[in-house]
């Protein structure tokens, strides 16, 4: 039973604040009227208020519905929709709908007065609207409650219960109707009981003024205090939303501009690339166009040294290439012509004169075959072991006379034509790139040097001597199959000396290649 009656004590005491809280916002209820307008009130519910403002410059009224609350100590108002607007607007009339107001509510003498300040924003929307209502309309328990709750600590010493308008409905903090009802037969009663209150309340307040004079400044400063930290934090938190406001414009600006920027830098990147692009397509073009052009030029070429060959062989001398598109070529082969004419008379006069000079001459071809023969030896050794890895079945085996033959039916085109100080020549030949099976024979000055060897990464060694007696020493790339992989590609590597090139070679069944060096030492 005792814990039962513990439990039902919090219950009531919590109904009794709620109750109490629902109740303490009826002073709220009804016409609030102030220089900016009026604020009609009509609903309270809990710690909320709703209604209507009516404000107006001259004949132009608006009509607005508005809704608040109090949050501790502190009052919230909020502007909402607007309901209704009358007569014609004037160029009086601002929007200040973007400003922060601060609301508060303060005891002026007879009056409780709602304070709405806007400051820090535009200088036109600046400035307090007072709203106000008499203490009369209440009766003396809702004044005492309302001057404890919003006045100075003079304010609740010096209070003094006004009496109620008897024209005016006294607004209560209770809104049962019976209790309206019975204001007028009551008034007598509450009268009396009001004096004796009074002089009690006098006498109480005679003690609590005594000890509240020693408190009132120290509650004053800090209530003042207290008022400013508010003030200061609003307007700070206000100063801070508006810096953040000013901060996302400025970066919604700089990232727009950064944006334009950025599709400037784009559409010139693509524009050059498409210029880069169109450009490496016609050098492209005119490379293709070049290439076909000295392939052209160099079948015409070999087709006239046959015939400069054939009228060398009767009227001693070669007729001068024609090879207009090339200049370079046709210099370079009209040296090599002249070489080739100077070689052959003082071959025939060496021939004639020096016997000895012939002794030393076959020596030396007996060294190139015992050479070759040695790199023969070493090659045929190579080719079995690049058999047994080879992928591809290698080609049939073809004889001198096949490889001969296509010295003659092939497009020789010329690589490239040296001058070489160095008597040694080193010639050493590789597959370019993949390993594919591609076969090749060597010719030197039309003799047969290697035969129908195949490439690897291991090269095939050539050394050729050149002297006096033989300055020019040309040496043809005949193509033996395609590979797994065509054309037939090679890579070739030369070292006279100190001279040394390195030519990507590329023959196939049509075309072999042709390279020409001239010895010029002595």
């Amino acid at each position: 039973m005792v814990m039962r009656k513990k439990l039902i004590l919090p219950v009531l005491f919590i109904l009794f604040c709620a109750i109490s809280h629902a109740q303490s916002l009826g002073w709220m209820m009804g016409t609030w009227k102030g220089t900016g307008g009026i604020i009609q009130i009509d609903d309270v519910s809990g710690g909320s208020f709703s209604g209507t403002k009516t404000s107006g410059i001259n004949n132009h009224k608006i009509t607005t519905a508005i809704s608040g609350a109090f949050r501790g100590r502190g009052l919230y108002l909020e502007d909402g929709e607007v309901l209704r607007g009358e007569g014609q607007p004037t160029s009086q009339g601002y929007d200040c709908s973007a400003c922060t107001p601060v609301t508060k509510i303060v005891i002026k003498q007879d009056s409780l007065v709602l304070v709405n300040s806007i400051s820090n924003c535009d200088e036109k929307c600046n400035g307090e609207t007072f709203f106000y209502r008499l203490l009369t309309e209440y009766d003396s328990a809702t004044q005492r409650y309302l001057v404890d709750r919003f006045g100075r600590p003079s304010d609740i010493i010096g209070f003094r219960p006004r009496r109620p308008q008897e024209d005016i409905p006294v607004a209560s903090n209770d809104n049962n109707e019976p209790l309206k009802n019975d204001v007028v037969p009551n008034a007598a009663i509450n009268d009396a009981a009001e004096k004796e209150k009074r002089i009690k309340d006098s006498l109480d307040n005679i003690a609590r003024i005594r000890q509240q004079q020693i408190k009132d400044s120290t509650l004053f400063a800090q209530q003042k205090k207290r008022d400013k930290e508010i003030t200061d934090s609003l307007n700070l938190a206000k100063q801070k939303e508006q810096q953040r406001i000013q901060d996302l414009l400025d970066n919604v600006a700089r990232i727009r501009q950064q944006q334009i920027a950025d599709s400037i830098l784009l559409a010139q990147k693509n524009k050059r690339q498409q210029e880069i692009t169109d450009s490496l397509n016609l050098a492209k073009q005119k490379e293709q166009q070049r290439i076909q052009d000295s392939l052209d030029n160099v079948a015409r070429i070999r087709q006239q040294q046959i015939a400069d060959s054939i009228v060398l062989a009767q009227q001693k001398k070669r007729e001068k290439e024609i090879a207009d598109s090339l200049n370079l070529v046709q210099q370079k082969e009209q040296q090599r012509i002249q070489d080739s004419l100077d070689n052959v008379a003082r071959i025939r006069q060496q021939q004639i004169n020096d016997s000895t000079l012939l002794a030393q001459q076959k020596r030396r071809q007996q060294q190139i075959a015992d050479s070759l023969a040695a790199v023969h030896k070493q090659q045929y050794a190579d080719s079995l072991q690049q058999a047994a890895l080879a992928k591809t079945v290698p080609p049939s085996a073809a004889d001198s006379s096949s490889s001969g033959k296509a010295l003659t039916t092939r497009t020789n085109v010329l690589l490239g034509t040296y001058h070489i100080t160095s008597p040694d020549i080193l010639i050493e030949l590789f597959d370019n790139a993949e390993i594919d099976g591609d076969r090749v024979s060597v010719y030197h000055n039309d003799t047969l040097i290697v035969s129908n060897e195949m490439l690897d990464k291991k090269p095939i060694t050539l050394n050729i001597h050149a002297d006096t007696a033989s300055r020019e020493h040309e040496f043809v790339l005949v193509a033996e199959n395609l590979g797994s992989i065509p054309p037939n590609s090679a890579l070739m590597r030369i070292t006279a000396g100190k001279q040394s090139y390195r030519l990507s070679v590329k023959t196939d069944m049509k075309t072999n290649a042709r390279i020409v060096f001239y010895y010029d030492g002595k």
